[in-house]
């Protein structure tokens, strides 16, 4: 059998095991949970339940600048001061593509997305405002223009660029592998010194 047919083969059996797998997560969930890494301005890994279980975490409806771009490490700071050793009160909605929840977050009565957004430290993530309700989506957007008539953080830039055209135009395949790695490694380390 030519390789090319074992590969097919291959991809066809790992899609259905994939999909057959136990132990399918099913959403909403909601819990409460302790903000132990903010990886950039729009990822935490949280800590929840007896056993301390980890999990990485994407806000959700909005998208902050990459941490190579003009005030990604803002964004992560910002993040870090409303998140980072709080209880948080979390709705997961689902799992994105690479496998982290996308999930509400509140510190109090704080939703983290629109202060993100408030702050001018984010975009509304328009491509995936589907999970959110008709109100939030407005709040996201009254928020954005807000923060983009005060000229608040990103905004006081002549002409800032979304993350999702930053990545598009800046990351390879290789290079994202290469920085999950990095990040990876790093929250991991980070996530066993708590």
């Amino acid at each position: 059998m030519p390789p090319f047919f074992l590969f097919i083969i291959f991809i066809a059996l790992t899609a259905v095991l994939y999909l057959l797998r136990p132990g399918r997560t099913s959403f909403p969930k909601r819990f409460t949970a302790r903000c132990v890494w903010v990886c950039d301005g729009d990822t935490v890994w949280i800590r929840s339940g007896f056993f301390g279980r980890r999990r990485k975490i994407r806000l959700i409806g909005m998208d902050a600048p990459e941490s190579e771009q003009a005030f990604g490490k803002e964004a992560e700071k910002h993040l870090r001061g409303l998140a980072l050793g709080k209880r948080l009160s979390v709705c997961a909605v689902c799992a994105d593509r690479y496998g982290r929840w996308v999930c509400r977050l509140y510190a109090g009565n704080r939703d983290l997305s629109l202060e993100m957004i408030r702050s001018g430290l984010a975009w509304p993530y328009y491509a995936y405002f589907g999970n959110l309700s008709p109100d939030e989506r407005r709040a996201y957007r009254e928020a954005a223009s807000q923060a983009k008539q005060n000229r608040m953080g990103l905004w006081a830039d002549q002409s800032p660029e979304a993350p999702w055209n930053w990545r598009r135009r800046h990351r390879t395949v290789l290079w994202r592998l290469a920085l999950w790695l990095l990040r990876s490694l790093r929250a991991f380390c980070a996530i066993f010194r708590h």
